[in-house]
């Protein structure tokens, strides 16, 4: 019984803690699959040798030897799963690295540039135009938009927040006339960045056309801007 203690006490000291394991189980892999193969090498030997006493029989060693492997391919140096948390840490890892590597035109250009920064400097690229805002908008990029919707219309980043604070209808679609972009997304832009209900967003009057005279969306201009 002593031998078999003994025996079992050398495989359980090879053995990996899964607590310490978990949080390194992919670099750690390899090494627990050299330590199985190292536990099994030493127990077969720990067993030739103890076969050799007078006080082991033949059945009893072979016993030993059973139970040694049992506990090894029983998955005690096996490496563990990978934990929840630690799935979410390497998730949330990955996201912002592809983040951080963001091919979309409107990302920042280094982290310092702000969004006014942003919209800045792709008009002078050329590549500040409704398409650009179309595909922002849809991505969620409230802030980009925003930023693109002053300079655009060549106005102040608090006018273009006091406009849509104000969640009238005729001063976005207003803002959208001044900014050169059409009617579709003027609609967009009622709906998604001043949240205004479905059933008072104004449309285009016919086809394309602002449903607001020049006059009209210039006086909504001076006056929202000034709030």
């Amino acid at each position: 019984m002593i031998l078999f203690i003994l025996a079992t006490a050398l495989v359980t000291a090879a053995s990996i803690d899964n607590s310490v394991v978990s949080s390194k189980s992919a670099s750690c892999a390899g090494f627990i699959g050299a330590a199985a193969r190292l536990a099994r090498f030493v127990a077969d030997n720990l067993v030739d040798i103890l076969t050799n006493r007078k006080d082991l029989d033949p059945e009893t060693a072979e016993a030993v030897k059973q139970a040694v492997h049992k506990r090894i391919e029983a998955g005690d140096l096996e490496a563990p799963s990978e934990s929840e948390p630690e799935k979410k840490k390497k998730s949330k890892k990955k996201g912002k690295d592809k983040d951080s590597q963001s091919d979309d035109p409107w990302a920042a250009a280094n982290p310092d540039e702000t969004s006014l920064e942003t919209a800045k400097r792709l008009r002078q690229e050329g590549k500040l135009d409704e398409s650009l805002v179309a595909d922002a908008l849809k991505a969620g990029e409230k802030d980009f938009v925003k930023a693109a919707l002053a300079v655009l219309a060549n106005m102040q980043p608090k006018t273009i927040e006091n406009i849509i604070s104000a969640k009238s209808a005729k001063g976005i679609v207003s803002l959208t006339w001044k900014a050169g972009l059409s009617m579709k997304i003027g609609e967009h832009l009622q709906l998604k960045i001043a949240r205004i209900q479905p059933r008072d967003v104004l449309g285009a009057s016919s086809g394309s056309d602002f449903p607001l005279s020049e006059d009209e969306m210039k006086w909504q201009l001076d006056f929202l801007g000034e709030l």
